[in-house]
């Protein structure tokens, strides 16, 4: 049975939109899996076609980061001390670029920080000031 990276390299697609949203979701799986460095793998493999394809700035590759960071959340909750430390402080790094390219895309909106967001019971959740709650990603 033949892989969806199998199927695209076999056309020569692997470099392209579809391959970058391939390898995407493949790193959403090794997560799921807790296969971190899979996962990892899987998510800078994405970023370098973005950056082939010159897409780095657009909301893909938002979305792209996002993974990555709730891929890097879930992984500090296995780890205590530093390690925890360090993929919380590195989730913290991507969910802010992807916040950075979305305000830039979309410049009417205000643009947020990573203050906007923050822990409840393990999941991201974002201030909202229009109501109290919390909204779960």
């Amino acid at each position: 049975m033949l892989s969806a990276l199998d199927i695209l390299s076999k056309h020569g697609m692997q470099d392209t939109e579809e391959g970058a949203k391939t390898y995407n979701n493949l790193g959403l799986v090794y997560s799921l899996r807790s296969d971190f460095a899979k996962s990892a793998e899987m998510f800078e493999s994405a970023g370098l076609v973005r950056k082939q394809t010159n897409t780095l700035q657009m909301p893909m590759n938002a979305r792209r980061l996002y993974n990555f960071a709730s891929m890097r959340l879930k992984q500090s909750r296995g780890t205590s001390g530093s390690d925890a430390e360090h993929w919380i402080l590195e989730a913290q790094k991507l969910f802010q670029e992807a916040l950075d390219i979305l305000a830039d895309y979309e410049p009417w909106q205000k643009k947020e920080t990573f203050s906007d967001f923050f822990v409840v019971d393990g999941y991201l959740a974002r201030r909202f000031p229009c109501f109290s709650g919390v909204s779960h990603f």
